[in-house]
């Protein structure tokens, strides 16, 4: 609803637009955590603006304010000089304001076109799921996407997932698109074909927000970048006028260091934590996911799979964790059968952190319960099951402290929580259960450079004690960072290439493909 004119630049003046979009003094405070203080925001037409900041600076609940998924607690936005209220999505839909989320998410068992016209109102179904099919030609054409309309959503690659959203928001005519760190499953080709885009749906006269925390890619894409630490600005610059070293600085306040020296590749630990021999495993649908898998892990090595999103990797963690029954083969941890073993077992020997850690915590418990969860064997006493409460807060607290968890104390619900925190949390947590063999997916996955490091380190204070590590991630920086041998998923299919200074970045690539191996 429109109620006033903004009192931002007008037309012309310091030679600039009006900005498009322009949020004022806007405020957000979750329960224990200041998210965002009086934070003001400007978007011009036409232009690809970057936000930066470690996580926990904002980024995120600042678009999603200006999305209507939350309520700023003070402040006001403005579009095209007019002041406005947005309290919903449909809000945000109607300003044409559209957010790619960073995961896309579709209806599996509808097709692409049917996923899109979900999104339309105003049409019959058949009509729209019509009209859908012509616009994704048209769009298709003009921004040269190849997406086929008929393919159900279940078997999309993460880029097709993403390109559907794109392809949704600009049938919805949107004029500001907001991208949700995009790029994190993308391999080089997919990044470079999403910054064509964008460079185009500016040019068009769109203006596009880029939510990251890659200070490479925001310096390639932007035209202007604003920075972001502990919800306030620090910055707002014109990209061509900046540095890399200057953007350190104002996302991290003089505080980027590395947390320790890379761990010695020595092992620390003599024989065998895990043992995986002919396994398959079935996806939600039935279908065969993981083919054949067999391999080992030492105690004390970190076994770094490689692979491109999609290819078996959640179906190949999961069982292993022993929380998704396999068609058939085995898993041994420590010479025990973690499908025949107890729960209690199983929670003792394996710690698991998965690719979406919402998945792994409970989003309206604070974060002491969400670490109890893990360790109540430790913490619950006596006959009567008396929980040492005091114990379980003083270890969440010193987890906070040391992963730098932006939470003011462990009574903070973790769903107040931004996705790097969350993922810091539950890293932090089944280390400190102190498992026989971690199985950890994509640790560093949209995590800034202080926040992954402090990461890298505690896996590899994990693995110098003596632990087992396998490490499944599509980044191969993290996999040659880490490792001490490199394998690669394809199609389900587990290759173990060697150790990792005898396996070249272009091998794992060409393996990656589906090509190569041995």
């Amino acid at each position: 609803m429109v109620v006033s004119t903004a009192p931002c630049r007008r037309e012309g003046e310091g030679g600039q637009p009006r900005p498009t979009l322009y949020m004022r003094g806007i405020t957000k405070v979750f329960p224990g955590v200041i998210a965002l203080k009086r934070v003001d925001f400007e978007l011009r037409r036409g232009e690809i603006h970057g936000l930066l900041g470690e996580n926990g600076a904002g980024k995120t609940t600042l678009m999603k304010i200006l999305c209507g998924i939350y309520s700023p607690d003070e402040g006001e936005v403005y579009i095209d000089g007019r002041r406005v209220e947005i309290t919903s999505p449909r809000d945000a839909f109607r300003h044409g304001i559209v957010m790619v989320n960073q995961y896309p998410r579709l209806v599996d068992e509808l097709t692409v076109a049917e996923n899109i016209a979900l999104s339309l109102s105003g049409l019959s179904p058949l009509s729209r799921v019509s009209r859908v099919r012509g616009e994704i030609e048209r769009i298709a054409e003009r921004y040269g996407f190849s997406i086929d309309p008929d393919a159900p959503a279940w078997r999309l690659s993460f880029s097709e997932r993403q390109r559907v959203e794109i392809i949704k928001a600009l049938i919805l005519n949107a004029r500001i698109l907001i991208f949700d760190e995009p790029t994190t499953l993308l391999t080089g080709r997919e990044r470079r074909a999403l910054y064509d885009f964008m460079r185009k749906a500016a040019g068009e006269g769109r203006s596009v927000v880029l939510i990251t925390h890659k200070l490479s890619e925001a310096l390639e894409v932007t035209d202007r970048i604003t920075v972001l630490r502990r919800g306030e600005v620090k910055a707002t610059l014109e990209t061509r006028r900046t540095s890399y070293s200057e953007l350190i600085a104002l996302m991290f306040g003089g505080r980027l260091e590395k947390a320790v020296t890379e761990a010695s590749r020595k092992r620390s630990g003599d024989g065998v934590a895990l043992v995986v021999r002919n396994l398959y495993v079935t996806n939600d649908l039935g279908v065969v996911a993981v083919r054949g898998a067999s391999f080992e892990v030492r105690k004390g090595e970190v076994l770094g799979i490689a692979g491109i999103a999609g290819n078996g990797q959640v179906e190949l963690a999961e069982a292993i964790a022993g929380i998704r029954r396999p068609l058939r083969g085995e898993v041994r941890v420590n010479g025990v059968d973690i499908f025949r073993a107890e729960a209690s077992v199983r929670r003792r020997l394996v710690g698991y952190v998965p690719d979406r850690v919402t998945q792994a915590v409970v989003l309206d418990m604070p974060i002491y319960e969400n670490v109890l969860l893990r360790l109540l064997d430790r913490y619950q006493h006596g006959r009567w099951g008396i929980i040492d409460y005091p114990g379980v807060k003083d270890l969440s607290m010193k987890l906070i402290e040391r992963f730098k968890i932006y939470a003011g104390s462990p009574e903070v619900s973790a769903g107040h929580l931004s996705g790097g925190n969350l993922q810091k949390l539950v890293l932090a947590r089944e280390i400190a259960s102190e498992p026989s063999l971690m199985v950890i997916v994509n640790p560093a996955r949209a995590l800034d450079h202080v926040s992954s490091e402090l990461v890298y380190s505690a896996i590899e204070e994990y693995r110098g004690r003596g632990g087992a590590v396998l490490l499944i991630s599509e980044d191969l920086e993290e996999i040659y960072r880490l490792s001490d041998r490199v394998g690669v998923i394809h199609d389900g299919v587990v290759t173990i290439l060697g150790d990792r200074s005898s396996v070249t970045v272009e091998e794992v690539e060409e393996c990656m493909a589906g090509g190569g191996g041995g």
